[in-house]
C-alpha cells in the first residue's frame, strides 16, 4: 500500500524538520539554542558606565528590554520541553541552586534551570559518537532516549562493532534486509568469528533453523538467543533472536563478519522464526524517542568524527536546508520509494521507476536500462562496452576511467538529490581482461550507474532496482518505520 504524501515541513531557523517529527524533541534544532546563549551573553555584558545588579534582571536599562524578549522566548521553549526532564536535568537543576547560593548568579541559573531539557536534547553529539541508551522497563516518557553509534566504511560497505555474548564481531548495516545474522566460519576477512558454545548467555533454539538468499548468494545455520551489546554497551538487547551461520555460498571473504539488518520484517525469505520475531530495530523501538533511524555516512573531509547512525533522533548539524521526504511503499517489505525520476544536466527523463534504498548495494545505483543508456548517451564519444567482453556477465558497463561522466539529479518525492560526478565513476575493473580488446583504452571502469530490473533481452541483470552508497554518500537519510517514509538531505 502506498502511504499518502508527508506533510509540508515546518522551518525552524535554517534546519527544516519534517512534520511527523514535530513533537519529538531529539529533533529540535541546535538553531533553537540561539534564545540561551542570546540571554546569558546579555545577563553578563560588560558595558561602558554600566552596572550590573542595578534592574530587576541585573542588566542595564539600555539591554534590558531586549533580555526580556529573548528570556520570554527561552522560558517559553522550556516550558514546552518540560515533559521531557531526566535525571540528569534534575541533578543539573540542583546544581543551579548551589550557583546562586555562592555565586548570587540568580539570572544564570534562572537561565539553566529552565533550559536543561531544552539543551539536553538540542546539542551535536560528543566527540565519540557514543550517546547513551540505557532503556528503562517502566516504558515511561522518561526512559526514551536517542542513540548514536558509531560505524566505519569498508568497501561501500558500513560496518558496526557488535558484541554477541561478550564476543566481539564486526557487523555490516544492511537496510535492505531484516534479520541480524553471524558468521561462525572463518572466510571473511576479519578472522574472527562468533561461537555458540563460548558465549555464557547463549540460548540455542535446537527446533529452528535460519535460511537466507541474496541474488547471487545464500546462507544458513541455527537461531540462537543471545546479548547483543553496541557501543560500548551504551545499546543492550537481552535474549535477541539471530541467525548463526554455519554454511554459506556465494560469499567469499567479506570485510565484516554478518549483517543487522535494518529492512522490514519479511523483506528476506527466511521462512523461520525470525521472519515472525521482531527485528534488532523493532526491538530498539519502545525506549526510542522516535521510531526513526538516521544514517550520516558522510565521506567529506570535514568530518572528523566520521560516519555514524543514530537511533531515535537526528543530529540536525550534519544537513543543510529542509529535509525532503517521500512515502515508503510498504507492501514491498523493503525501503522502497515509488516514481523516483531522473535528470541529466537539467533534462528530466520521460521514465520513472521504483527503487529500493539499500545500504547493502555497495557503490552503485541499479536503475532500469532504458535510464541508465540515457545517461550515458549524454556524454559525446564514450566507448561504453558490457562486461562480457572482458570475461564477466553480460549486464555489466564498463566505461574508460578518464570519461568525464556528468551529475545525475534523483527526483524523490518532495525533493532532488544530485550525485556528483565525482561519486558516478565507480572502481576501476578487476579481473580477466581481454588484452586485445583493451590495447589503447587506458584504465577500465566500472561506473556507479548499472542497469537493474528487467528481464531484458539477452542480459543477465540484477532483478532488483537499488540506490547504494552513493546517494548515502551525499545525503543525511532518515527512515521512518512507524509510518513508513524516508526523509533526505545534502550534508553540511
Amino acid at each position: 500500500m502506498v502511504m499518502d504524501v508527508a506533510l509540508p515541513t515546518k522551518r525552524r531557523g535554517d534546519v527544516s524538520i519534517p512534520s511527523a517529527y514535530r513533537n519529538d524533541f531529539s529533533l529540535v534544532s541546535s538553531s533553537l539554542l540561539y534564545p540561551i546563549t542570546k540571554a546569558h551573553a546579555l545577563v553578563h555584558r560588560k558595558t561602558p558606565g554600566c552596572q550590573l545588579g542595578g534592574c530587576p534582571l541585573g542588566l542595564c536599562e539600555q539591554l534590558q528590554e531586549q533580555a526580556q524578549d529573548v528570556l520570554a522566548r527561552t522560558i517559553a521553549a522550556a516550558v514546552a520541553c518540560i515533559s521531557i526532564d531526566t535525571f540528569a536535568t534534575k541533578l543539573l537543576r540542583i546544581l543551579s541552586i548551589i550557583v546562586i547560593m555562592l555565586f548570587d548568579r540568580w539570572e544564570t541559573s534562572l537561565l539553566l534551570w529552565l533550559s536543561l531539557p531544552y539543551t539536553a536534547f538540542a546539542l551535536p553529539p560528543s566527540n565519540n559518537g557514543d550517546h547513551f541508551f540505557a532503556p528503562q522497563s517502566s516504558g515511561s516518557d522518561q526512559a526514551k532516549t536517542t542513540a548514536f553509534i558509531p560505524v566505519q566504511e569498508v568497501d561501500y560497505h558500513w560496518v558496526a562493532n557488535v558484541s554477541i555474548g561478550g564476543q566481539e564481531v564486526l557487523l555490516c548495516i544492511d537496510t535492505g534486509s531484516s534479520p541480524l545474522w553471524v558468521s561462525t566460519q572463518a572466510g571473511n576477512s576479519n578472522g574472527r568469528v562468533y561461537a555458540v558454545d563460548k558465549s555464557p548467555t547463549a540460548k540455542p533454539l535446537p527446533d529452528e533453523k535460519f535460511n537466507i538468499n541474496f541474488p547471487h548468494a545464500s546462507a544458513s545455520g541455527i537461531v540462537v538467543e543471545d546479548t547483543l551489546a553496541l557501543s560500548s554497551r551504551s545499546v543492550v538487547l537481552k535474549d535477541f533472536a539471530l541467525g548463526v551461520v554455519d554454511q554459506s555460498s556465494g560469499i567469499s571473504n567479506p570485510p565484516f563478519d554478518g549483517f543487522i539488518g535494518l529492512g522490514f520484517r519479511g523483506s528476506s525469505p527466511d521462512k523461520g522464526i525470525l521472519d515472525s520475531t521482531p527485528t534488532f530495530f523493532e526491538s530498539l523501538m519502545p525506549d526510542l524517542q522516535s521510531p526513526i533511524f538516521a544514517l550520516d555516512f558522510s565521506t567529506k573531509a570535514n568530518d572528523q568524527k566520521g560516519p555514524s547512525m543514530a537511533f531515535g533522533g537526528i543530529d540536525p548539524t550534519k544537513f543543510h536546508g529542509q529535509l525532503a521526504s517521500t512515502p515508503i511503499d510498504r507492501s514491498t517489505n523493503r525501503w522502497t520509494a515509488k516514481d523516483i525520476a531522473f535528470s541529466i544536466r537539467g533534462e528530466q527523463m520521460d521514465e520513472s521507476a521504483d527503487m529500493s534504498f539499500d545500504t547493502g548495494g555497495g557503490n552503485h545505483i541499479y536503475a532500469p536500462l532504458s535510464i541508465t543508456s540515457a545517461y550515458y548517451n549524454q556524454i559525446p564519444n564514450l566507448d561504453m562496452r558490457w562486461s562480457s567482453n572482458l570475461g564477466g556477465n553480460n549486464c555489466t558497463i564498463v566505461i574508460p576511467c578518464t570519461a568525464q561522466l556528468p551529475d545525475l539529479e534523483m527526483h524523490i518525492g518532495t525533493g532532488t538529490a544530485r550525485i556528483r560526478s565525482e561519486h558516478m565513476m565507480g572502481e576501476p575493473l578487476t579481473g580477466p581482461v581481454n588484452p586485445a580488446w583493451s590495447i589503447g583504452y587506458g584504465n577500465l571502469c566500472v561506473p556507479t550507474l548499472q542497469p537493474g530490473g528487467g528481464p531484458y533481452p539477452g542480459r543477465n541483470c540484477l532483478g532488483l532496482l537499488l540506490v547504494g552508497a552513493p546517494f548515502f554518500h551525499e545525503n543525511y537519510v532518515v527512515f521512518n518505520q512507524a509510518e513508513p517514509s524516508l526523509s533526505y538531505a545534502p550534508y553540511v
